[in-house]
């Protein structure tokens, strides 16, 4: 996914989606401790979990996703999260234009 997808930053999140066509997006989330203390990370993940479900009808199939929340998602609102969700969708989609994804250098 880390290698062969695409990425995106979106607000306080990064996106990363491996395209697989013909099957239903779904979702994985990265918390790591900058989010804070397990109870932060928790209401995190579940808000972005939440977000997907109320706009995976809006969204195209056929993605693997995985979200990287930093810090500053803490304060993150749902109505927010479902905004910086579909912007980062609506970017990394136009950027699948059928070309094989960039290698990346490590």
């Amino acid at each position: 996914m880390f290698e062969r997808g695409r990425r995106t930053r979106t607000g306080c999140f990064a996106i990363c989606a491996l395209p697989r066509p013909g099957e239903a997006t779904r979702l994985g989330l990265s918390v790591g401790r900058r989010c804070g203390n397990a109870v932060a990370r928790n209401r995190i993940k579940r808000r972005l979990r939440e977000a997907f479900r109320l706009e995976r009808p809006h969204l195209p199939p056929g993605f693997d996703l995985v979200i990287i929340p930093t810090a500053q998602c803490r304060e993150l609102s749902l109505a927010e999260a479902r905004r910086l969700l579909l912007e980062g969708i609506e970017r990394l989609t136009k950027a699948n234009d059928g070309r094989k994804a960039p290698h990346r250098r490590r």
